[in-house]
Order: C-alpha cells, then structure tokens, then sequence
C-alpha cells in the first residue's frame, strides 16, 4: 500500500473513531448501526493509535546521537547579568575562567550533575 493511499484510510479511521466516541453509544452498538464489523473497528483504533504514537515517539536515549561541540570562552568578557537576576552565592566553583555560583536553594541532583562535570573537566 502506498504512502497517500495509507494516509487517507487513517484520516478516515480516524474519523469514523472519533464519530464512535461522540456519539455516547457503547462501541458494539455504534458499529451495529453503522454497519461496521467490531473487530474490524478495533483493528481500525489499534492502526490510528499505532500511527499517532510512532509520529510522536522520541527515540530512545541508546539509539540518539550524540554530538559534542566545543565551547571556548571569549577572552576579556565577563557576563552581563542582570541587577534583578543576580543571586547571593552561598558557594562558587571556579574552574580556570568558568565559575559556578550555588545559593542554598540547589537541589541534591544538580549540586551532583555539577560535581560530575567538574570531575570530567579537571
């Protein structure tokens, strides 16, 4: 079956699904009325429902790529942070030119996300 021809039998499974859903009847009643086998029915909401997931289905981490991208400072910048974004740091970690400024506020999981990566840097 060809691409087009798929897509339009889903369009219309979809439609007749949605007629179902709408129409408060039980599923096996509806189909009676319409002259639809159920089990022809269920195949059709089990075609809609796999196609719906594949088109939204994100890959599993295994299977992404990874890229990397080097980052290099600009020499002789500093940040511009804003008056009302800057935070009182209750401790800093500095790394050549990077620092890190923590406020007591930091969860458990990030405090040791940040310690991993400085391990791997230093």
């Amino acid at each position: 079956m060809d691409k087009s021809t798929k897509l339009v039998r889903l369009q219309q499974w979809s439609e007749e699904i949605a007629a179902c859903n709408q129409s408060g009847m039980k599923k096996g009643e509806w189909c009676r009325e319409n002259g639809i086998n159920l089990k022809t029915f269920y195949y059709h909401q089990r075609m809609v429902r796999q196609a719906a997931f594949n088109a939204l289905s994100v890959p599993d981490e295994g299977s992404a790529e990874v890229r990397f991208v080097e980052v290099t400072p600009l020499r002789d910048s500093k940040p511009h942070i804003p008056p009302d974004k800057e935070c009182a740091a209750s401790a800093v970690i500095q790394l050549g030119s990077v620092r890190i400024l923590l406020n007591e506020d930091i969860s458990e999981a990030l405090l040791q996300r940040l310690l991993k990566v400085t391990q791997d840097v230093t």
